[in-house]
């Protein structure tokens, strides 16, 4: 669960809540500092105490509205995400030859998982007989 980006990630986007929750501040279970308070969470979410809620339409425009009113004031909410090592660099695509094209079979007969397939993606018998088995077969009905 995306326990930094809570009233966005979860409140907002699903429009539940967690209710009930123990610890004084909303974080990973795994960041909670004593066995006793990690104890107390478990045994309120077994008993109901801890629950998810669905919200109304009404709550939801509430919560909205203060989340608004804290970004307004400068507030950071959430933590925001890490920018990618190769921002502003540019990134060349491969282009396809005329060679390259040659390589690649027709639609009507690409191998998907070693076994040929139509368009549809259905599979295709494909009938090969051997030298020896065409032999063979052309002499039984002579």
């Amino acid at each position: 669960m995306n326990y930094a980006n809570y009233d966005t990630a979860i409140v907002e986007r699903y429009k539940v809540k967690l209710i009930g929750w123990t610890y004084e501040k909303f974080v990973n279970p795994s960041q909670i500092g004593t066995m006793t308070e990690i104890c107390k969470l478990r045994d309120a979410l077994k008993s109901g105490v801890c629950q998810w809620i669905r919200l109304g339409t009404a709550q939801v425009q509430a919560h909205s509205n203060t989340l608004q009113e804290r970004r307004e004031n400068g507030e950071i909410i959430g933590r925001p995400r890490r920018q990618r090592s190769d921002k502003g660099k540019s990134r060349k695509r491969k282009s396809i030859s005329d060679s390259d094209m040659e390589d690649i079979p027709p639609v009507e007969m690409r191998l998907r998982n070693g076994k040929a397939t139509g368009a549809s993606g259905k599979r295709k018998r494909l009938a090969v007989q051997s030298a020896e088995e065409s032999s063979s077969s052309n002499s039984d009905f002579e």
